[in-house]
């Protein structure tokens, strides 16, 4: 049976609801009251805030940080592309 992917190195707070076909990646801190949508995709080393809504499909790449009560819409794509080429990648930050 296909179901959700959870890093067993993840850390779901009090509350917080994750729907069908999710991955969670290795690090990810979710605070609590977060309500991740269907087929999400949350990389490794993240962190999201309390009271934080992720809509289904959107994809949240490693290292990003996302604050307390945030809103990410529906297949929002969050990138920290490398392209131009850089010497350090970095993570995303949403603040409260």
């Amino acid at each position: 049976m296909v179901t959700n992917f959870i890093s067993d190195k993840a850390k779901i707070g009090e509350n917080t609801k994750i729907w069908h076909f999710s991955y969670i990646g290795d690090n990810v801190d979710i605070g609590k009251n977060v309500k991740i949508g269907s087929l999400v995709h949350i990389d490794y080393n993240v962190k999201i805030g309390d009271n934080t809504k992720i809509e289904g499909q959107a994809y949240i790449p490693p290292l990003s940080r996302i604050g307390n009560g945030v809103f990410i819409g529906p297949a929002a794509v969050l990138t920290n592309d490398p392209y131009p080429m850089c010497d350090k990648m970095v993570g995303v930050t949403i603040e409260d």
